[in-house]
């Protein structure tokens, strides 16, 4: 609902170098001042990011994808070291089997 927080989550992602922002259906301009100015740095992750019109378009060519949302009273907070781990802790979550590598690596 807010364009700087599109640019706060461009800044963060590419904290990580991922590059590769994927908006779905996003209710303000992805490329406006708000946002960019949010982006500090990142306004290149902004400005390449991809709009899509559902999720599953957004993620159509993922081999895998991580989805955050809103925090549900009475969920445990959890320490996780990979991505499988992230996936079973939350209710709903799923993990395709090729993620669920040998954890002695």
């Amino acid at each position: 609902k807010k364009a700087g927080n599109i640019g706060a989550i461009a800044r963060a992602a590419a904290s990580f170098e991922c590059e590769d922002l994927r908006l779905v259906a996003p209710r303000v301009d992805p490329t406006s001042r708000s946002s960019l100015s949010s982006a500090k740095g990142a306004q290149h992750v902004v400005h390449g990011a991809g709009e899509y019109l559902s999720v599953a378009e957004a993620i159509a060519d993922c081999d895998a994808a991580v989805a955050f949302h809103v925090w549900h009273d009475g969920l445990d907070v959890r320490s996780l070291d990979d991505v499988g781990s992230l996936l079973r802790a939350f209710p709903g979550g799923r993990m395709d089997a090729s993620m669920d590598e040998d954890e002695d690596e």
